[in-house]
């Protein structure tokens, strides 16, 4: 069957690939602490949009794309407010409790997001393959924990910014997508999505 890419996903890796491109955008966009006290309340979602090396915008848009793809068209509904909703979250998390960060940027928590949401609807299929989606989430959630220990990206390279690696933005994004999922379950449309939607393997 032929798949295609879900729009949120695709907004969202063109929008993160054009303020990359356009390092002007950065200023006005990125996670900024004073300007968010100051009222600026909408870095708590566009400092995601900013990234601060080649690596850096690649990697997550890599992941977050595959994500998006893996996800089957019946199980992307609600989808984009699940990513709003983990952008929010998680640049919110950040301000409330962790002060020391100043500025911050990167798609890194939405691609989490997006990852958790394709296992936990993935480990829902009735097919061995769930095995595969359910060590891939155990695997998500070693590298956030071991990233937090050694205290920089596993794969992103941070260039010559020498950005801050922020675990709490990871976990938030997960956690984000773990609660939308169960959340959910309850809605009539669930059945579709556990039971006939998945078909990547």
């Amino acid at each position: 069957m032929r798949r295609t890419l879900p729009l949120p996903a695709l907004l969202l890796a063109v929008a993160g690939a054009v303020v990359f491109l356009q390092p002007g955008m950065n200023d006005m966009l990125v996670y900024d602490r004073a300007a968010i006290a100051s009222g600026q309340l909408w870095r708590l979602a566009t400092g995601h949009l900013v990234h601060f090396s080649t690596s850096h915008v690649l990697w997550n848009l890599l992941v977050l794309v595959f994500a998006g793809w893996a996800l089957k068209d019946s199980a992307r509904r609600g989808y984009g407010v699940m990513l709003f909703s983990a952008s929010v979250m998680s640049g919110t998390a950040l301000f409330l409790f962790q002060p020391s960060i100043v500025r911050y940027g990167g798609l890194s928590g939405l691609a989490t997001a997006s990852v958790v949401y394709l296992c936990l609807v993935g480990m829902q299929w009735n097919n061995p393959a769930r095995w595969i989606w359910a060590m891939l989430l155990i695997l998500t959630a070693v590298k956030i924990t071991v990233e937090a220990a050694v205290g920089h990206p596993l794969f992103a390279d941070p260039g010559v910014a020498r950005f801050e690696l922020v675990p709490l933005v990871h976990l938030v994004g997960g956690v984000t997508a773990g609660l939308f999922w169960v959340v959910c379950v309850g809605m009539s449309w669930r059945k579709e999505v556990i039971l006939k939607s998945w078909d990547f393997f």
